[in-house]
């Protein structure tokens, strides 16, 4: 009886030991994308470069719009409870806190000052949008994507 005891302590053991080790690969960090776009009905068009087509791929079915312009990108690696600040060009500030990091993706709190606040589970590789209020000839919106 004492022998079976110990086979399946070693046993519960040997999994815990396994799963922590696999679990801590998956959950030190997420890279998040941070893309700030100007979008509006201003007939200028869509800006040239990569990162303005990737955006327009990812608003395209999402919003009205006929103009998109770049505004600012970034990059950042998070772990859980870092806390990413970022000023916008109108003058808000972005904060992105990451909860949780799970190996489908991460957890989000999303605060843009005077604009929108929740809390966000978003999957690696799936853009989180945010509109903004507008700026310039249009609105701001952003797009948040785990890589």
């Amino acid at each position: 009886m004492r022998a079976i005891r110990f086979s399946l302590w070693l046993a519960v053991v040997w999994v815990l030991a396994w799963h922590g080790a696999s679990g801590q690969a998956w959950a030190a960090s997420v890279e998040l994308g941070l893309t700030v776009v100007e979008v509006s009905e201003s007939g200028a068009g869509i800006e040239e470069g990569a990162a303005a087509a990737a955006a327009h791929s990812i608003l395209g079915e999402q919003l009205r719009y006929d103009s998109l312009k770049i505004l600012d990108e970034a990059r950042k690696s998070l772990a859980p409870g870092d806390l990413w600040e970022r000023d916008l060009p109108n003058g808000a500030k972005l904060r992105i806190q990451v909860s949780d990091i799970a190996e489908s993706g991460a957890l989000l709190s999303v605060d843009l000052e005077g604009s929108a606040q929740g809390d966000f589970r978003v999957q690696k590789k799936k853009p989180l949008v945010i509109g903004g209020p507008a700026h310039g000839e249009g609105r701001l919106v952003l797009v948040i994507q785990p890589n």
